[in-house]
């Protein structure tokens, strides 16, 4: 008995090959070409006035940090905004101590939950002319305002996102594998993808939209993934969406493993959640011409099914004709496969690059050297997003915001 799955698998080998040369493209342009200048700092006698959202969700044990970290910023013309969205603890409290009338808070409680509902919210009360919103886990850089806001000015940029590294690298493995996760692949793709002529990319924190642009495409929308959302929307309405390498934002990073399976199993139903949306609209065909890069990373989801399905089938097959070669099985499958001696060539390239990537990146030799020795540990780490994706699918009532919500303060 024959089986033929050489269609099935040349496909599934076309599709993850596609995202293979697409990191690898990314990558080389990321480190051969030069960056953009360091960006002036001209006096300006009128700076815009800058609207900060922070929205909490029982976030007490940071807020004041970074409500702090916000006051002392380098720019001064701003306003901060707290909306305390369906907060049990302390948070509104907390801010309200502080008594500069560049503070404001707001509370809200709504049935319904997600980020998206708390930055409208707040986007009701925001007068400025750029709109910045952080999560309140971020540590924020004084000067970090002030670097997007001249890099909006300078460029004509409608959005900016600043670089985001791990707040806590040193808190545990985990946290320094995420850390060296952004170091290597949000800095390949935003800073890749500007070089290329291509929009960059917006993460969950740090991000700049001009007031105008925002009302333009209609707010925030509360879907599960609202940065990767609100990039694609963006430039599907035409907005120049810039990255700037210089304004560093820290992000803390989840310590534990079942919490980051929770988080980003929320990540890719995200992704599930925009593909139906955009193939609704009809506008999948639009952003794979006008942006392929975006397009083939909103199809991540497949990527990571195609891949294990790919191996998965790989060991069935060999364990089949093995048996049929031993006279105890009567069944014989083909299939399209990359000799094994490819694939690991593959590999070590794209392992290069990312050593390439990570001397750009890293700030100090002994964090280059460390993240050197955990690429092995890095690449089984990635396997993670298997078992996410599987969560995202068959668990999703679980991957809503309210069953995703992680907690902070793990520094």
């Amino acid at each position: 008995m024959l089986i033929d799955l050489s269609i099935l698998t040349l496909a599934i080998t076309v599709f993850t090959s596609i995202y293979y040369f697409m990191w690898l493209f990314l990558s080389i342009i990321h480190v051969t070409k030069k960056d953009e200048p360091p960006i002036e700092t001209k006096f300006n006698p009128h700076p815009p006035l800058v609207s900060i959202l922070l929205p909490c969700r029982d976030e007490e044990s940071v807020i004041s940090t970074v409500i702090e970290q916000t006051l002392n910023q380098t720019h001064k013309n701003m306003e901060i905004i707290v909306i305390a969205h369906n907060c049990t603890d302390k948070t509104a409290q907390i801010a309200r101590q502080y008594k500069d009338p560049r503070v404001k808070v707001y509370e809200i409680n709504t049935e319904e939950v997600g980020k998206g509902l708390g930055l409208n919210y707040g986007f009701k009360f925001a007068t400025g002319e750029i709109i910045i919103y952080f999560d309140a886990d971020s540590v924020i850089p004084e000067d970090y305002v002030e670097k997007i806001v001249k890099l909006m000015d300078s460029k004509g940029y409608d959005l900016v996102q600043g670089k985001i590294v791990g707040a806590n690298p040193e808190y545990n493995k985990l946290c320094f594998l995420q850390h060296m996760e952004n170091q290597i692949f949000l800095s390949m793709f935003w800073a890749g993808k500007q070089k290329i002529g291509l929009p960059g990319g917006l993460g969950g924190t740090g991000v700049a939209i001009r007031k105008s642009a925002l009302e333009n495409i209609g707010g925030f929308r509360n879907v599960l993934i609202e940065d990767f959302d609100l990039c694609l929307r963006a430039q599907m309405a035409g907005h120049k969406i810039g990255y700037c390498r210089e304004a560093v934002i820290y992000d803390e990073k989840v310590p534990y493993y079942d919490m980051m399976i929770r988080q980003r199993s929320r990540w890719i139903s995200g992704h599930f959640q925009l593909i139906s949306h955009f193939a609704k609209k009809r506008l999948l065909p639009k952003l794979l011409l006008k942006n392929p890069v975006d397009f083939f990373q909103l199809m991540s989801p497949f990527y990571t099914l195609c891949l294990w399905s790919g191996v998965f089938i790989g060991l069935i097959t060999t364990s089949a004709n093995n048996l049929s070669m031993l006279g105890m099985w009567n069944v014989w499958i083909t299939s399209f496969y990359i000799p094994l001696e490819i694939f690991i060539l593959q590999t070590l390239i794209l392992q290069i690059f990312f050593i390439l990537v990570l001397k750009k990146e890293c700030k100090t030799q002994r964090e280059l050297l460390k993240s050197i020795l955990y690429l092995p540990l890095f690449y089984v780490y990635s396997m993670h997003w298997f078992w996410v994706v599987l969560t995202s699918i068959f668990r999703r009532r679980k991957t809503s915001w309210a069953h995703t919500k992680t907690e902070h303060g793990f520094r």
